[in-house]
């Protein structure tokens, strides 16, 4: 993330210095890549969000596992290794 912003920061600053005063080219350049970068990082967090692992349910399918006997998921077949 670090190398992103130092890339965008020195990006903005070789447009101001191209362009002089053009403080609002500038804005929109800067409005631009902060909204390419905010897209992925709020789908990132979203995908982590949706991924958490829930006790009592398959770690791949989600299907709740209470009740079942065998070391298996009978939904999609899912195994643990630390069975």
């Amino acid at each position: 993330m670090f190398v992103f912003l130092a890339a965008t920061t020195a990006a903005l600053f070789a447009v101001h210095w191209l362009l002089g005063d053009a403080w609002y080219t500038t804005l929109l350049i800067a409005g631009l890549v902060g909204m390419t970068l905010l897209v992925p990082t709020v789908a990132l967090v979203a995908r982590a969000r949706d991924r958490r692992v829930v006790p009592g349910r398959c770690v791949r399918c989600g299907f709740d596992l209470s009740g079942v006997p065998a070391g298996h998921c009978p939904e999609c077949g899912y195994r643990p290794i630390w069975r």
